[in-house]
């Protein structure tokens, strides 16, 4: 991988965890073992309040 890119990596990781540890609901450890894309995932879920819900389609009767 180029050094640029592993930078933009580590960036986001440092982003993601720095937010959600300032929730008080996770420690470094347990952020430390999830990969980028959960940490994505948790951090919309709490900071954009967009829970993400499948919606069902109902047919008509």
């Amino acid at each position: 991988m180029s050094k640029l890119f592993q930078k933009a990596l580590e960036d986001q990781r440092a982003f993601y965890c720095k937010k959600l540890l300032s929730l008080g609901i996770y420690n470094q450890e347990v952020l430390s073992s999830m990969t980028l894309s959960e940490l994505k995932k948790e951090y919309h879920y709490f900071f954009n309040n967009i829970p993400l819900i499948k919606l069902s389609h109902k047919k008509s009767v």
